[in-house]
């Protein structure tokens, strides 16, 4: 171990002790609150100096602060709204955010790699990205035709979001994978785009804006569309890496992918309230843009603001249900056996949050948040398992090339899906999408090795 990271776990340790002795004495809300912005500098020198831009801790720790310190941060500053709940479950929520990210720092620090390891140019040949693009178009235009073909009708327009999105057919189930690997398509695309003329570059725009609103009306979801956006900007940001480049007059990566990411937030915002629009009996004409309510909203319940939920969970148990022991976490080893042939086997821990939180909506899911799902299966210190998961982060993070760019690339929404506390699904598609990656790899760009 170097002495930087020394230091740096040195610097992360004294952190914690200091927010721990800050949170044990505190017993005022705003105080307990105040830790929010105390830890920041922290994390912020940490990113800096450790994390790399787009990779999959970078992706981790932005949808962490995104869920779980914008809201009580405005809070603190803005508009109070947590006179529901008591000083010992702020302390408790306290104690699994703001502790818990540094625990994840720490466990990233112990396995991220020592040295800065140097950028160098990747060459794949033209070819082989073409083999790429045309396997996932392919994979891309059957999950598009198994979608339509599961929902029984072109007029998608008349159907719910919940008859769309709710759907348990296999052959949705299949298209919804298969959508997740079009993100790899998107990537070798865009990392190669400074090798493309821009009569090309303007298709595949047009290609991409076709397919995210046929998608988002299939499915009447936003994952599809961060997960594919995330791909483009990793693949545009990581471009000047592609070995056969020819344009060299391309706006710096890091303008275009900043403006691209600050356009893909607001609309998956966006979208989250115009999709209201679009069920059966609505009308998109009747839709009333307004920013400022949007994104207020999205704070107090929503994209940016999922403290609520781990307070309402941390309110729940154990006061009225007892503490899960491991089951979010060891369900994953049972999810091969079909519920038909073991009516015993463990719930999917969203739906077991929905049955406490809103017992009388039928198949609606919650997750818990990734700190809330620790806590309940063993309390606040269930917090600790964040260190397994920094650990796990810097693994993916060691190596610089072809392979581990493109599991980045596609990591943007198992993560947030992660983040938000679900631990099955997202480790499934991880799974998946790391095995075709890998395969991609050595089939068409022959290398045996990240």
């Amino acid at each position: 171990m170097t002495k930087k990271k020394k230091f740096m776990l040195i610097f992360l340790v004294f952190y914690t002790m200091l927010i721990s002795l800050i949170i044990v004495n505190s017993n005022d809300e705003k105080m307990l609150l105040s830790t929010y912005l105390i830890v920041l500098p922290a994390i912020i020198i940490y990113m800096a100096v450790y994390v790399k831009f787009f990779s999959a801790t970078f992706f981790f720790l932005i949808f962490y602060l995104m869920l779980f310190f914008v809201q009580p941060i405005y809070n603190l500053l803005i508009e109070y709204h947590y006179y529901q709940y008591s000083a010992e479950s702020i302390r408790t929520l306290t104690v699994l955010s703001v502790l818990g990210v540094l625990l994840f720092c720490i466990g990233n620090c112990i396995s991220v790699s020592n040295n800065k390891v140097k950028l160098e140019k990747v060459y794949i040949e033209n070819n082989g990205i073409q083999k790429v693009t045309i396997l996932i178009g392919f994979v891309t235009l059957i999950s598009v035709l198994l979608c339509i073909i599961d929902a029984g009708t072109l007029n998608i327009m008349n159907l719910s979001r919940l008859e769309l999105k709710n759907s348990g057919s296999p052959f949705r189930l299949v298209a919804n994978y298969g959508f997740y690997t079009t993100s790899i398509m998107f990537f070798g695309v865009f990392f190669t785009v400074k090798a493309r003329r821009w009569s090309n570059v303007v298709k595949w725009l047009c290609i991409f804006v076709l397919l995210e609103i046929l998608i988002f009306m299939l499915f009447r979801t936003r994952s599809l569309l961060v997960v594919h956006s995330a791909s483009v900007l990793v693949g545009y940001y990581y471009s000047g890496l592609y070995g056969y480049n020819k344009n060299k007059n391309h706006l710096s990566p890091k303008v275009i992918t900043l403006v691209l990411g600050v356009g893909l937030f607001l609309a998956a915002i966006i979208s989250r309230f115009f999709r209201g629009y679009l069920q059966p009996g609505q009308s998109v004409g009747n839709f009333n843009f307004n920013l400022k309510f949007f994104l207020e909203s999205s704070i107090n319940s929503g994209d940016i603001g999922y403290s609520t939920t781990v307070l309402k969970v941390i309110n729940y148990v154990p006061s009225y249900h007892d503490f899960l022991y491991g089951q979010s976490y060891y369900r994953l080893l049972f999810t091969v056996i079909p519920r038909s042939l073991w009516e015993g086997k463990p719930k999917n821990t969203q739906q077991i949050v929905a049955s406490w939180l809103e017992p009388e909506i039928r198949g609606m899911s919650i997750p818990p948040g990734i700190i809330g799902d620790a806590y309940i299966n063993f309390g606040t210190f269930g917090i600790s398992i964040l260190i397994l998961f920094g650990i796990f982060f810097a693994i993916l993070d060691r190596k610089l090339s072809i392979k581990y760019f493109m599991v980045w690339a596609v990591s943007a929404t198992w993560i947030f899906h992660l983040v938000r506390g679900g631990f099955t699904n997202p480790i499934i598609i991880f799974t998946m999408l790391f095995i075709v990656i890998t395969f991609i790899n050595y089939k068409f760009f022959n290398k045996t090795n990240g």
